[in-house]
């Protein structure tokens, strides 16, 4: 499987359009700015066959650092030697 970059995905929108990679990257950049613009507004983007794509608050979460969690498990390891 390979990555599309946005680059190639220009190009891509270029040659179904029968345009030049200018006009591909213009039109998908118009494409990418307006659901940016409609998302920072709070609306929710529904491209029926792709997907959807919303905001949404999520609560903190907690980071844990695991080599912290693990050093006393060693040093008792260690120690019982």
């Amino acid at each position: 499987m390979a990555t599309v970059r946005k680059s190639d995905m220009s190009s891509r929108v270029a040659a179904k359009l029968g345009g030049s990679r200018a006009q591909g990257e213009a039109a998908l950049r118009a494409v990418l700015d307006s659901v940016q613009e409609a998302l920072s507004q709070g609306d929710r983007v529904v491209l029926t066959g792709f997907g959807s794509f919303e905001v949404r608050q999520v609560k903190a979460r907690r980071q844990t650092r695991l080599e912290m969690r693990s050093a006393p498990r060693l040093q008792r390891f260690l120690q019982n030697r």
